[in-house]
Order: C-alpha cells, then structure tokens, then sequence
C-alpha cells in the first residue's frame, strides 16, 4: 500500500512537472508585441504596388524535400520574371481579410525575448509570393513549415521574429485558403 502512494504521488508530480514550461518555451511564446494598424503592415512589406498576394505549394519531383522550389526561386528574376502558376502543385489568392491575418501576424506578434531562433534543417515546400497588375514577381517568402524556418527575396521582406505559435498561425492561413501540401498533407 506504501508503495502504491508512494507511486501515485510520483506519477502526479512528474505529470505536473512535465506540464510546465521550460524558460526557453516561456521566451519563445507569441506575444503581441505591437499594434500596427493594416495599412502600416502593408507599408512594412517594403515591397511597392502589390496587388495581389498568392500562397503556393510545390512538390519536388527530383531530389530531397524542398529542392526544386529552392532552386525555382534561386532562379527566379525578381521583378523581371511573372508568375507561371503551372510552376506549383497548389495556388490560391489571398483575401483582403486573409492578407490582414498574415501581416497581423508577421508584424503584431513576436516571442517575449527578442531573440531570434534558426533551424538547422530546410526543405520548403511553401512560399507567399507578391504580384504587381501584371503579374510580375515582387518578391517571395519561401516556407519551411516542418523546419519552422524560411527566406525571402530580400532582407526587409520578413515574417517577423520568431516565436513557437508563429508558423501554425501562418499555417492556418494557408489551410484557410485551400492550401494542403506541406500543411495537412506531406
């Protein structure tokens, strides 16, 4: 009977202590770290005369996960080249509300630290991209949801810092609009 106590009252500490954060988890928890009003975060892509935002996916036929959207967008002419949608495996066109979602959450939220964290690991098989009237390329954000980790046709096109509820809200917008692979389905 000792022992049965004594088991129980392990297993009940060791399950509350399990559940708790670690302080790396804490730091890197989603805040909403500022308040931009949408036409700020718009003005913060740095990217002029947008109109229209596309979130893609794309299968890699030859090679790892990844690399032929990496090599597709290494190749890519950024504001020479327009975009080809037989060139992904999904397309879908952002609403106005889904674009004020995914800039709400590029720019309004951030971990509690400030710091920055890098994956190792990269095999994108998603990306946001930016189109003018005429369909040209603007600029890109290329996604690893699975490595929580992307990049981007420049430096000032970003996602905002990282924080561990980011990439599932970024997901959640790509799932909104009717994206499957690389969120629901690999």
């Amino acid at each position: 009977m000792k022992n049965l106590l004594l088991s129980l009252l392990f297993l009940i500490s060791f399950s509350t202590f399990s559940q708790q954060k670690t302080k790396q988890e804490k730091r890197e928890e989603c805040i909403r770290s500022t308040n931009y009003s949408f036409k700020k975060r718009l003005s913060l892509l740095s990217i002029d005369s947008i109109t229209e935002i596309k979130v893609v996916s794309h299968i890699t036929k030859v090679g790892g996960h990844g690399d032929s959207l990496i090599k597709y967008f290494n190749n890519l002419k950024v504001k020479e080249d327009y975009f080809n949608e037989k060139e992904f495996h999904e397309v879908e066109t952002l609403t106005l509300s889904q674009i004020e979602k995914l800039t709400d959450i590029f720019f309004n939220y951030n971990n509690k630290s400030g710091i920055v964290i890098v994956k190792g690991c990269y095999m994108p098989r998603n990306a946001i991209i930016f189109l003018d009237k005429n369909q040209k390329i603007l600029g890109y954000i290329e996604i690893c949801f699975e490595c929580l980790n992307y990049r981007s046709s420049n430096k000032a096109l970003t996602i905002g810092s990282y924080c561990s509820e980011k990439y599932d809200l970024i997901k959640a917008v790509f799932k909104e609009s009717g994206i499957t692979y690389g969120i629901t389905t690999w």
